[in-house]
């Protein structure tokens, strides 16, 4: 191979690897294929060029990515990239004293296994009891009141 495709393989591997730890976290398949052209660039210096000429590209290589992520971090790259914004949403709870096990009600949305129904006079997102469907407008019945959850069956 030539030298040149040879730096090309190590900028394309660094750059992969950058982009991975600043821009694309979690990502895992831009290191992934970061480091397999690191390590191509690495293998053809070896086979191509002596050995010597090897372990320099490859200290060469480990040094200017480490150099290069260390920069970065230091520059503030990721914070003006990263998300500063604080989730405070909450989880709806339901409040035990409004729905009682046996409440009746009606299914606003088709149930499968979770949708709208309207139970003392409040909308609200229900649970089929297994999973099972049940049709809009169908008459329902609590049977289970949890934290987050209210479970309900078909009215037999």
């Amino acid at each position: 191979m030539g030298l040149y495709f040879i730096i090309g393989l190590f900028c394309l591997g660094v750059l992969f690897l950058f982009l991975e730890v600043f821009f694309l976290p979690g990502t895992t398949i831009t290191g992934v294929i970061g480091l397999l052209l690191l390590l191509a660039g690495v293998y053809f210096v070896f086979k191509d060029y002596d050995s010597a000429v090897g372990y320099y590209s490859l200290t060469g290589v480990t040094l200017v990515t480490v150099v290069l992520i260390s920069a970065g971090f230091k520059s503030g790259v990721w914070k003006k990239t990263s998300v500063k914004e604080v989730i405070s949403g909450k989880v709806k709870l339901v409040e035990d004293e409004k729905f009682n096990i046996g409440d009746l009600g009606v299914a606003v949305s088709d149930i499968r296994p979770s949708g709208k129904a309207l139970i003392n006079n409040d909308k609200i997102e229900v649970h089929s009891m297994g999973g099972k469907f049940i049709e809009k407008n169908s008459n329902i019945e609590v049977i289970q009141v949890q934290r987050n959850k209210i479970l309900v069956q078909l009215k037999a």
